[in-house]
């Protein structure tokens, strides 16, 4: 027997395709801005997550996804992980000319960081700190977390 998917899974998967087809402009969607809160938090704190774990920061504000960094922050803060928000927040400003939704933009700045040994350790430091704080296991905090907000979501 199929289990029928509910609300937020459906709408998490919405929000995984409107992430996907963020523009290299930055301009996030009316459809994404049509999401619940509580989903964007979700997506945007669960692609962070993915990137950062697969090649850092570096990566993270290299692709696309990174124009979505604000909204991991305050999705972090609403799972009730404030020092990952502000550990997202400062690798933002490591960023030389500091953040933009502009893939091209923040592409030349980690281009431009990376010439800077100094910059290259903070970021790895930066990203130590991110893997100690979100432990890469299943029942780590931030699945415990957006599980709650799901939960409550579905009650709806």
């Amino acid at each position: 027997m199929k289990r029928k998917r509910r609300a937020f899974d459906v709408d998490f998967d919405k929000g995984l395709v409107c992430a996907g087809r963020i523009p290299d402009s930055g301009k996030l969607s009316r459809a994404w801005r049509a999401l619940a809160p509580i989903v964007r938090h979700a997506v945007s704190t669960h692609l962070c997550i993915a990137e950062v774990y697969n090649g850092g920061f570096e990566q993270y504000f290299w692709n696309s996804t990174g124009a979505l960094a604000p909204e991991a922050v305050e999705g972090f803060q609403a799972f009730g992980m404030p020092d990952v928000a502000r550990l997202v927040e400062t690798a933002m400003k490591t960023l030389p000319k500091g953040y933009s939704r502009i893939r091209a933009e923040r592409q030349e700045q980690v281009d431009s960081r990376n010439s800077n040994a100094k910059q290259v350790v903070r970021l790895g430091k930066l990203d130590d700190s991110f893997y100690r704080l979100v432990p890469p296991s299943r029942d780590h905090a931030w699945r415990h977390a957006m599980n709650e907000a799901a939960r409550k979501y579905r009650r709806r």
